[in-house]
């Protein structure tokens, strides 16, 4: 599932998709204030559509959603009638180009949709960018002043901070087992390091996920300064009415 926007603005929607079994695509939808559930059953043609675990993106108008193979769902949520305001989609040309044993992540980023694909034991990381026009992802070589911060559960892009060194990273909700930080790829190196402090000591990360301990359900939460760090009453309201 993913949402649209902050949860406490007020015209975010809640999304989520699933797959009942091999003949049906299940969508949920809901925006802050409703008193109901939007619910579309969608007929999976040829059982080619299986949605992956990862959480689906929010970009442009709609919910992008991945399946194994690396072919794209899209939903629009709207407030027209026919199919309860839930406008769903599959790619006609598939974008299969990735293994379907290993994770794929979704996220937004600098006005691009971007895919993360990782390889066995994280032997490989790849960057892709979607091609609106020619619907086919297009490899990225650098993510130029951004991040990326990937899990199953979230997914978020960020302008790394002046002088930080985190620019051009993609950081995993992974820890080194000896407790040397969390686990990034570095676009510039091409290669796995630990914090910018081990970085900067330069001790270097294996070439994969051996030796680090992923924590499972991990989400990467970005703060809202704006607001303080204490909620109001009013942030919580409207989902509830």
């Amino acid at each position: 599932m993913s949402f649209s926007s902050l949860p406490t603005c007020p015209d975010c929607v809640a999304f989520a998709v699933e797959r009942i079994d091999g003949k049906e695509i299940s969508i949920y939808s809901t925006k802050r204030g409703s008193r109901h559930w939007r619910y579309l059953v969608s007929e999976n043609f040829d059982d080619s559509f299986v949605p992956c675990f990862n959480n689906p993106g929010f970009f442009r108008t709609g919910f992008f959603c991945l399946d194994y193979s690396g072919t794209l769902g899209c939903c629009v949520v709207n407030d027209r009638d026919n199919n309860h305001g839930l406008d769903w989609k599959v790619y006609n040309k598939p974008l299969k180009q990735f293994n379907d044993a290993f994770p794929c992540y979704l996220v937004e980023c600098n006005g691009n949709l971007l895919l993360v694909n990782i390889g066995p034991i994280g032997e490989t990381v790849g960057v892709f960018r979607l091609d609106q026009t020619n619907k086919v992802w297009v490899k990225v070589e650098s993510l130029g002043k951004h991040m990326l911060f990937i899990s199953s559960t979230s997914s978020c892009s960020a302008i790394a901070p002046p002088n930080s060194q985190m620019e051009n990273k993609v950081y995993f909700p992974r820890l080194h087992k000896d407790g040397k930080g969390v686990l990034f790829y570095s676009l510039d190196t091409c290669r796995y390091h630990y914090s910018i402090r081990a970085q900067q000591n330069n001790i270097d990360a294996a070439t994969n996920f051996y030796d680090t301990k992923e924590m499972c359900n991990s989400t990467w939460i970005e703060p809202n300064w704006s607001q303080g760090s204490t909620p109001t009453d009013q942030d919580h309201l409207g989902w509830l009415s």
